[in-house]
């Protein structure tokens, strides 16, 4: 008898920062699709997710920066680093 193991509602934590290393309070965490589920990092950018399953998608969005989507395989820990967004303003 063979039985697969899939994780499901598990929980993702790590840690969202700036390029420069910064930690950025108050970014926001969730499952795409699944406005129920989600988070903000706290002071130090540390954030807890839970249940997730494998191959959902998590996007990390903090205002400035750009939105990052990363697709969830069994990850237990995860550093994110958010990039400016650049924008022009016109004249």
């Amino acid at each position: 008898m063979c039985i697969g193991v899939f994780a499901q509602n598990a929980t993702l934590t790590g840690t969202v920062k700036d390029t420069q290393g910064e930690p950025l309070p108050g970014a926001n965490i969730y499952i795409v699709g699944q406005t129920s589920k989600g988070v903000t990092s706290s002071s130090d950018g540390t954030f807890s997710l839970s249940g997730i399953s494998n191959g959902d998608v998590i996007r990390f969005a903090f205002v400035g920066y750009q939105t990052q989507d990363i697709t969830y395989r069994g990850q237990l820990f995860l550093n994110i680093i958010l990039e400016d967004e650049l924008t022009t303003i016109d004249e």
